[in-house]
């Protein structure tokens, strides 16, 4: 269990950071699975988000970033 984020992390620790490969899923519900490098997401990885939303692909020092797919949802609408 992460102290300062309310999640619950299982994966591959260096030097007490997250590193590798890896998982969390936070207090509602959201869910990241993926790679991980100085204790941030950095690499490939899948975000479901609580609300429906999701991210895959590219993360790097925590952020998006580089080729990858987002589904959002339409504000409840079915479609």
């Amino acid at each position: 269990m992460c102290v300062w984020c309310s999640c619950r992390y299982e994966g591959d620790w260096q030097a007490a950071l997250y590193e590798g490969h890896g998982s969390e899923t936070f207090a509602k519900g959201s869910t990241y699975h993926g790679q991980y490098s100085a204790g941030l997401r950095h690499g490939w990885g899948v975000c479901r988000f609580f609300n429906g939303d999701y991210y895959e692909g590219e993360w790097s020092k925590g952020l998006r970033d580089g080729n990858g797919m987002q589904q959002a949802r339409m504000g409840g609408l079915e479609m």
